[in-house]
């Protein structure tokens, strides 16, 4: 009987510990939701989530020229008074001041344009903003990332994330019936008492990309499957929740599909109430939860039988990312060799 009643004290003591930080993690969770999320119909962008510090900043690299509303206004401008009174395409005008303020975009695809013109319902300078900025962006990213400054070849080096991808958290599942590469990402194995911020923002880049990398021509946008099985608050990270969210919205415009959201547990909703306000419309859209009766039924609307995973009901297999190569093609983004004159002045 001592010894049941000892314990049961241990028990209550493991039990109050547990609780105790639940309680320091969901109020972790209500103040990073508090402070809001980038919208991807707002003239903010994510750029403060992947900032370089500023030890950072002040190596020698040309990312681009400061961007002013003036200035985007008179690219714009000058753009227009270019053309001499021949009517243009926004598509038109977006690219004649992209190359105004950024000239080493010049060589950028029509289709990586348009769905920046997309996101800022087809509005020229605003477009042209979100755009000029995410170049800026990824320039920085790829400059502090890669051996010496060198350009990298526009991947985050795997050895970058190498926590990340050792949790197993994120896989490849074939592609969807519209030619869509398929992600699954398993809430459980997220552990926000035991990962780096930075790290998990170039996994979140890394993981994007190879999408994009395996995409077959005349494909634009991947889809993810959210799996939600064994979360705890534990599992449950506002830094990451805003990682995720504020790069797709601001970096990787009109890149999502479609997110099926499955299994998911009751623990889920007070978060998800709290963060649904500051997910822009169309991207709320393309986010389906789907109940466990119809889960096989709702993914194979979107997925043939042969692509969806095993444990979803198809006859597809997971996939590591680190064997995902980019089959088709490298994100389409300008991304110059840094650290030389030649290539500030390209």
């Amino acid at each position: 009987m001592d010894g049941d009643g000892g314990g049961g004290g241990e028990n209550q003591q493991c039990h109050d510990h547990g609780k105790e930080v639940e309680t320091r993690l969901w109020k972790s969770i209500c103040r990073s939701l508090s402070s809001g999320f980038v919208n991807a119909h707002s003239d903010s962008s994510a750029a403060a989530a992947a900032v370089p510090t500023k030890k950072m900043r002040n190596r020698s690299v040309s990312l681009g020229v400061p961007l002013r509303k003036k200035s985007v206004q008179a690219a714009a401008a000058a753009a227009a008074a270019g053309h001499h009174g021949d009517e243009q395409t926004p598509l038109q005008l977006m690219r004649a001041s992209v190359v105004e303020l950024d000239p080493l975009s010049k060589g950028v695809d029509d289709a990586t344009l348009r769905r920046f013109l997309v996101a800022r319902s087809m509005k020229v300078d605003k477009a042209t903003t979100m755009f000029v900025e995410h170049q800026r962006w990824r320039r920085s990213l790829f400059f502090f990332t890669a051996p010496a400054g060198g350009g990298g070849g526009g991947y985050i080096p795997e050895a970058q994330v190498k926590k990340e991808l050792e949790t197993g958290k994120v896989m490849r599942a074939g592609y969807g019936k519209q030619g869509h590469p398929v992600a699954v990402g398993f809430g459980a194995k997220h552990d926000v008492l035991n990962r780096d911020v930075e790290e998990f923002k170039r996994f979140t880049v890394y993981v994007f990309d190879k999408l994009i990398a395996s995409m077959p021509p005349g494909t634009e946008k991947f889809m993810i499957i959210l799996d939600l099985q064994g979360v705890s608050y534990r599992n449950m990270d506002p830094v990451a929740m805003r990682t995720n969210l504020d790069f797709l919205q601001a970096y990787y415009p009109e890149r999502l599909a479609k997110a099926f959201v499955v299994h998911v547990p009751t623990i889920f909703w007070g978060v998800w109430h709290m963060l649904s306000p500051f997910i822009d419309k169309v991207t709320r859209e393309k986010i389906l939860f789907v109940e466990d009766k119809a889960l096989e039924m709702t993914l194979m609307e979107y997925i043939d039988k042969e692509q969806l995973p095993s444990l979803y009901g198809g006859r597809g297999h997971l996939q590591s990312m680190t064997d995902v190569s980019p089959t088709y093609k490298s994100p389409p983004l300008a991304i110059p060799e840094f650290g030389t004159e030649a290539a500030a002045s390209s």
